[in-house]
């Protein structure tokens, strides 16, 4: 049986100690599990430098905060530029194992390309009146697509706003005409859905001339 070559590869204590409890055996996997953890080590810190864009609002801080951010912004490009490395070209035993060629990755906002993911999210943030922790979020939820994240959230506020008005004028106008808020509510639903519209003025003057005035 031939003896078996255990391979020994360079890399720092912090990633040896994250591998520690890695039961996968391929290298690739290995080094994807340990990515992972890079980024949940570090999510804080990954998120101050991805959504902090003035340093002169620094100035504007207690001694101690600055000190705080500044090292959150420092620790997060470092944890950053970790995670967007691909490791490095090397042999064992007669077998060269190149660094990982990954596609390029670019972040498209809307016809607008970024290289780094912070750039985009920064961009992204500003221009479209988004959260940058929420986008973040609704980023991964849409499988890394910016305008589809950007455009199911506006779309939530808006559901939002709509709920909200609806509530208001229903509320109103049962107290007006001496109506049960629950029988106005439902009136109203039946008919944006009959009338096809989002006018629910309209719709409150439909109900009241076809079933409150008499």
């Amino acid at each position: 049986m031939d003896e078996l070559k255990c391979m020994v590869i360079p890399a720092c204590k912090e990633c040896r100690d994250f591998l520690l409890d890695c039961k996968e055996g391929k290298i690739d996997e290995r080094f994807d599990y340990v990515k992972i953890r890079i980024a949940k080590k570090y999510r804080k810190a990954l998120s101050i430098y991805h959504s902090w864009k003035n340093d002169d609002a620094l100035d504007e801080m207690s001694e101690s905060f600055k000190k705080s951010i500044k090292a959150g912004l420092s620790l997060g490009h470092e944890a950053d530029d970790r995670l967007r490395y691909q490791g490095f070209d090397f042999e064992f035993d007669g077998w060269i194992r190149p660094r990982r060629v990954v596609e390029a990755i670019s972040y498209d906002v809307y016809g607008e390309k970024f290289d780094l993911l912070r750039d985009a999210l920064l961009y992204a943030s500003e221009n479209y009146r988004v959260n940058i922790n929420v986008l973040k979020e609704r980023i991964m939820d849409n499988g890394g697509d910016f305008n589809q994240a950007i455009k199911n959230y506006h779309d939530e506020i808006e559901r939002d706003l709509f709920d909200k008005k609806k509530s208001k004028l229903s509320r109103e106008f049962a107290q007006r005409h001496n109506q049960n808020l629950t029988f106005i509510q439902r009136s109203l639903e039946h008919y944006l859905e009959v009338l096809d519209t989002n006018d629910v003025a309209r719709c409150l003057d439909e109900i009241y001339a076809e079933r409150v005035k008499k």
